[in-house]
């Protein structure tokens, strides 16, 4: 589709953008497959165990929120203790947000204290089951977590505006440390492209909903058609706060936020409890010198 590969054509390289589970970019930045992928700290354990990723960009921030249906008596995370929370993958980024967020709060997340119960459900029926009482609190990715707020879903944590998260990437852009060695001037190129994507993202919401809900030429990008909440979701990400930054800056603060995320991840058990997390993010970030 012209508009989404104009902004790389004009870097001089062609791209085919495709989408996939986190498992498949993963994948397929290690094997070659893909150049760069957007992806966030779900990478983080697979790194850790040596898997040669290297972030070399911000994203955007928001994306994930932790909620409660209408009716609940959970008025904060502190309320939660001794409940049970439905995710669409225990390990997976939600568990991770809402496990930083239990332990802020001063609730062990660990299964082995008993403090908290997480439950795996399909990402797209979380609504339902909290709905139905089977969990009292969802820990949800988008577009899902903003239709249950909208549905009248009261939300605990917005990793776009919580006080432990917000301001902070969620989301990076990735290269595989061969990548970056071997075909340096294509993975600048598709970076200078990405950035300029955001720019154009953050001026131009609604036509960027557009283009990924049309489906005459190609898949569906995302979980939904509705175009007013895909709207509400990219403003909500926070594009607009990055898309003048000099890529210098955009690197400076994935390192710093890189660090954060590893520090509070390893603090709740999804790293290594021995993990160096300044070192850890040395070799996680790289600076392509854009």
């Amino acid at each position: 589709m012209a508009k989404d590969k104009g902004f790389w054509a004009e870097e001089g390289i062609d791209v085919e953008l495709v989408s996939g589970t986190f498992q498949q970019s993963k994948d397929g930045l290690a094997g070659g497959e893909y150049l760069v992928a957007n992806g966030d700290f779900q990478f983080f354990p697979a790194v850790e165990q040596g898997l040669d990723l290297k972030i070399i960009g911000g994203l955007h921030e928001g994306c994930i929120k932790l909620l409660v249906p209408p009716d609940s008596p959970v008025q904060t995370v502190a309320d939660l203790r001794g409940k049970k929370i439905g995710v669409d993958e225990v390990g997976g980024s939600p568990w991770a947000i809402t496990s930083i967020s239990l332990s802020d709060a001063g609730i062990n997340p660990a299964e082995s204290a008993g403090e908290v119960t997480f439950a795996p459900y399909d990402a797209s029926t979380l609504q339902e089951v909290a709905a139905r009482g089977e969990v009292d609190a969802i820990g949800a990715w988008d577009p899902f977590a903003t239709i249950a707020e909208q549905a009248g879903f009261r939300v605990l944590v917005d990793i776009s505006t919580h006080p432990l998260f917000g301001g902070r990437f969620c989301c990076f852009l990735y290269a595989s440390g061969q990548a970056i060695e071997q075909r340096p001037e294509a993975v600048s190129a598709l970076l200078r492209g990405w950035y300029r994507a955001i720019s154009w993202i953050a001026a131009n919401p609604e036509e960027t909903a557009t283009i990924v809900t049309d489906t005459s030429q190609h898949e569906a990008y995302i979980a939904s058609a509705d175009k007013d909440l895909l709207v509400t979701l990219l403003t909500s990400y926070h594009y607009s706060a990055h898309a003048e930054h000099e890529p210098a800056t955009q690197i400076a603060q994935a390192e710093e936020d890189a660090l954060y995320f590893a520090q509070a991840l390893k603090d709740v058990g999804y790293l290594s409890a021995d993990l160096d997390a300044e070192q850890f993010r040395d070799n996680l970030v790289v600076d392509i010198g854009l």
